[in-house]
């Protein structure tokens, strides 16, 4: 390992760059996009499901267009 303590990483200990992650359509779509305080676990959810076969969140809540 390289010693890093911040950030994130992958189960095997390899950092991860989360601006390197595509964002999914339906995170476009959330209510959380953009949003300071949700961006963390964003991250963390596209990146654990990257190269998977499809994409799911919990948090997701749709937009209002108001």
């Amino acid at each position: 390992m390289s010693g890093e303590t911040e950030g994130f990483f992958n189960d095997d200990g390899t950092p991860v760059n989360p601006s390197w992650v595509s964002k999914p359509g339906l995170c476009v779509t959330c209510r959380h996009d953009n949003d300071p305080g949700q961006e963390v676990f964003c991250a963390l959810t596209r990146v654990d499901q990257q190269g998977g076969d499809g994409f799911r969140c919990e948090a997701y809540g749709k937009l209002s267009r108001e």
